[in-house]
């Protein structure tokens, strides 16, 4: 038998077990699977996604939330409540929120409105003092923002929180408050993510290692390279030890010494296939359960609307395609099913797959990955796979 060497469309088409196309493929430790089906598990927010998150306070305890353009929203059961601050939220034609999670803090900030905070439960407010910002994290007792303003733009600049202490932003080495412009190299901050105690700062053609020198030296940052950088924060997918990102160019793994390219058989492919108009709006995504890496992207046959997506299993190394429409992506935790919930979930028993009784789907608090649809509801995977197709080349005997 001829194993599957995973969608390769760059490799010559006559290699035996490249696949040269497929639909709604995945890359498995035994080969290539079916993706699986959408199944809606909260009702639609009020207008399109605009980013988020979910959240893990000390306690265990989750909250989970979402943002338009105009309000922050947070999930009770399956319907959104609003909790955004005193009066809408202005953000811009393609503002983000992205969100962060100090303690039992919950951050949020979008590029246009007032830093945002909700300590523990309730709406957000203005945080005074902190900066407008356009990408955040957390790491190491800090609250860390790039491409920040404070008053002035610095597109940029790191600022950070002084430590263990997210509502004081005045520079101050007594606190280890601070600031600093990345100058190396040319361009804004994109991307911002913790990778252990280190924060790695991503500009479109260049990327940072920050590490926590203590005072009086503060934060510093090195530059890694002057030719790798992220197209987006959404770009960089997480998954703990490692980062793996979309440059302007090329895929790339970064595990804190060096990235290293991930692309080759695929690249040239995706670049074609990428409308290039809309780079910046390609959103990644960990699926822990699978060891899958998604980035979902505009093709050349949208007009920005992340109508495709690519898929690389970081254990085999191998790639494939799950086509479908979204507007954002995230890690989520699911509760089990119940009787209670049968009903709302599934029509009748007819349409109930088959499921083996270990799967996580039928798992109280199990990880899945979700995303809102172009429909603006959220939606976790259903192991009940959908049509797949795969082309590849077999020679005969």
């Amino acid at each position: 038998m001829i194993p599957f060497a995973g969608f390769l469309p760059d490799a010559d088409e006559h290699s035996e077990g490249v696949i040269t196309d497929c639909e709604m493929m995945l890359p498995s430790m035994k080969g290539m699977k079916g993706a699986p089906s959408f199944i809606a598990a909260t009702d639609a927010l009020a207008a399109a996604c605009r980013g988020a998150a979910y959240a893990v306070k000390l306690d265990n305890t989750t909250r989970l939330f979402a943002g338009s353009q105009t309000k922050l929203y947070e999930l009770s059961g399956t319907t959104w409540t609003d909790v955004s601050r005193v009066g809408n939220y202005v953000g811009s034609g393609d503002s983000v929120w992205r969100f962060a999670q100090f303690g039992d803090v919950s951050l949020a900030v979008n590029g246009s409105d007032e830093f945002q905070y909700s300590n523990g439960s309730g709406s957000f407010a203005n945080l005074a003092g902190a900066p407008k910002a356009t990408v955040i994290e957390t790491v190491g007792g800090f609250v860390m923002v790039g491409n920040y303003n404070d008053g002035s733009s610095v597109p940029d600049g790191m600022k950070w929180s002084a430590y263990l202490d997210y509502t004081d932003w005045t520079p101050d080495v007594a606190t280890q408050a601070g600031d600093l412009r990345l100058l190396d190299t040319p361009g804004e901050v994109r991307g911002l993510k913790r990778l252990g105690q280190y924060a790695i700062a991503y500009k479109e053609q260049s990327m940072y290692l920050g590490v926590n020198n203590g005072p009086p030296v503060l934060w510093g940052f090195t530059l890694i390279s002057g030719e790798i950088g992220a197209v987006s924060h959404e770009s960089v997918v997480s998954i703990e030890t490692a980062h793996f990102f979309i440059s302007p160019a090329h895929f790339f793994m970064f595990d804190g010494a060096r990235p290293i390219p991930i692309g080759d058989g695929v690249r040239e492919w995706f670049f074609n296939d990428l409308n290039s108009d809309y780079i910046y709006k390609i959103r990644g995504v960990h699926d822990k359960n699978n060891a899958h890496v998604l980035w979902y992207y505009p093709s050349t046959a949208s007009i920005g609307a992340l109508d495709s997506c690519i898929i690389f299993n970081y254990k085999t190394r191998k790639w494939s395609r799950a086509n479908r429409t979204i507007e954002v992506c995230l890690e989520y935790l699911t509760g089990a099913l119940t009787y209670a919930t049968l009903e709302s979930t599934y029509a009748t028993y007819d349409v109930i797959t088959d499921v083996s009784y270990g799967s996580p789907f039928w798992t109280t608090s199990a990880p899945n990955m979700a995303v809102f649809n172009a429909s603006h509801v959220l939606g976790t995977s259903h192991p009940a796979s959908q049509p797949a197709r795969l082309a590849t080349i077999c020679k005969s005997p």
